[in-house]
């Protein structure tokens, strides 16, 4: 699961660039990640300069 800090977040597009499924959107006023979209690939996380993404792993 991925969580966005709207706080940090500087709207950069990064994550949106960098992303393989398609699963981010982005506003005027934010970005959205699609949860069944997302291939909890941790691109986005690596690629946000101002570490406003983090992913929080499934549990198996």
């Amino acid at each position: 699961m991925i969580a966005i800090d709207y706080q940090k977040c500087i709207l950069c597009r990064n994550c949106y660039s960098v992303c393989p499924s398609g699963a981010i959107e982005v506003t005027d006023t934010r970005i959205r990640i699609s949860p069944g979209k997302c291939v909890d690939c941790g691109l986005c996380v690596q690629n946000c300069p101002v570490h406003a993404i983090t992913l929080h792993r499934k549990k198996r």
